[in-house]
């Protein structure tokens, strides 16, 4: 069923990535850069969650996380905001034959407590959010929405815009586009997706822990990436040739460690939920 958002740029958020749902998959296929940062993702996930777990995906898109995980074994119910996008990942899940691990339904974020009346599970070993929550007016309500369906002890994985960029700041720095450099730090930025103007928010460490507070608490941080670009910048890291080898290794390396992992154009938060009693830090 689909939802009618009742806040403005959820809307306009809807709208856009409805438009772009036949060809999502696509888009991000053909950019290395976003390929890269979907791996990487994947591969943090994989790393914390063991075949079998029951998983939330949070702003799912077209399904190919949901879909990749269900054919390993995982139990997924995914969500996402635009009908589009869900339709794309109950096709997927149909056509691998995997209804019974992957289900997709329509709806808020936030409110991901109160749709899972209508998924086959109610409770879940862990969440995921790729690259999905920077477009949410409301950071807390979906913490707190996640973290009334995760079994005690779970664990949130989500990744969100940074404020900083490493190398937007060795590119524009030495240019002195400030405004460029310093634009994340506005309280709304805008994106163009399929010819819809869409709003995000890009997020510091402290405002995630500040936003986590009495929810979860932050195990891990990891820059996503950190010395590869973002992927806009696409064009110029396809000039570098084999410094790309050098500046993917650095990822590999450096990417969770201190002070890199405040520096990139995503940063992962593994974040743990906190039970009743326990401190959130």
């Amino acid at each position: 069923m689909a939802v009618k958002p009742t806040v403005p740029e959820l809307s306009a958020t809807r709208d856009a990535f409805d438009r772009i749902a036949p060809e999502f998959d696509r888009v991000v296929g053909r950019n290395p850069i976003n390929y890269w940062m979907r791996e990487a993702s994947r591969t943090w996930i994989r790393s914390v969650f063991p075949r079998g777990s029951r998983l939330l995906d949070l702003g799912c898109g077209s399904g190919a996380d949901a879909a990749a995980f269900a054919e390993e074994g995982y139990q997924i119910l995914a969500v996402d905001l635009a009908p589009e996008m869900v339709a794309a990942t109950q096709a997927k899940a149909l056509a691998l034959g995997r209804t019974d691990r992957l289900v997709a339904l329509c709806g808020r974020l936030g409110e991901i407590d109160r749709l899972v009346s209508a998924s086959p599970w109610n409770r879940f070993d862990g969440a995921y959010a790729n690259f999905s929550l920077a477009y949410e007016p409301s950071l807390r309500s979906v913490l707190q929405a996640v973290h009334r369906v995760l079994e005690a002890g779970g664990t949130f994985l989500c990744t969100l815009p940074s404020r900083l960029v490493l190398t937007e700041l060795v590119l524009y720095g030495p240019q002195l586009r400030f405004g460029h450099l310093f634009r994340r730090f506005r309280e709304r930025n805008w994106m163009d997706v399929h010819g819809i103007r869409v709003p995000f928010r890009a997020y510091s460490s402290g405002e995630v822990k500040l936003e986590s507070a009495g929810l979860f608490r932050v195990v891990h941080r990891v820059g996503v990436p950190v010395f590869v670009p973002p992927p806009y910048l696409s064009p110029w890291w396809n000039r570098l040739g084999e410094a790309r080898q050098a500046l993917t290794e650095l990822d590999r390396r450096w990417a969770g460690r201190f002070p890199w992992n405040r520096f990139g154009d995503h940063t992962l938060y593994e974040l743990k939920r906190v039970d009743s009693g326990t401190p959130s830090e």
